[in-house]
């Protein structure tokens, strides 16, 4: 029985090598993953910081849009403010509006355009990130 013994007992060494080991890939595989889910989370609240960033951008430009506009507006030639005749108006304003407007339409359909080719390309609609990241300290309490 001592050849047996010593067998088995060899084979329950290389098994526990084995385990060692596979433990040891799994640690260093969880290791990854960790720096991974930390990347990951860096780069989402990055995002939410530019996305931030960009709606004050837009809150900045509608305020001072309309005030430029109207300022723009009166000070092109299509305005004379010391007539002789009283017309203040140039009867050509209409060349104003008639590129104006479909300058405008082409803006706001090449834009929708553009959105939904990007929709395509993601494969989902933008969605917001939530931040239930476990920490490390949770990840290594689990049992």
């Amino acid at each position: 029985m001592g050849i047996r013994a010593q067998r088995e007992q060899d084979i329950s060494l290389q098994i526990a090598r084995s385990s060692r080991e596979i433990a040891t890939e799994s640690r260093r595989d969880q290791a990854v993953s960790l720096d991974i889910a930390r990347a990951s989370k860096a780069i989402a609240l990055q995002s939410r910081k530019d996305s931030s960033s960009m709606k004050t951008i837009a809150a900045v430009t509608m305020s001072f849009l309309p005030g430029t506009f109207v300022a723009s507006f009166f000070a092109m030639p299509l305005f004379e403010w010391d007539s002789d005749d009283g017309r203040v108006v140039n009867p050509q304003i209409w060349v104003y509006w008639v590129v104006a407007i479909p300058l405008t339409v082409l803006s706001f359909a090449a834009w929708w355009i553009w959105l939904r080719y990007q929709d395509k390309c993601d494969g989902a609609a933008k969605t917001r990130i939530p931040d239930n990241t476990k920490s490390e300290r949770e990840w290594h309490m689990q049992p």
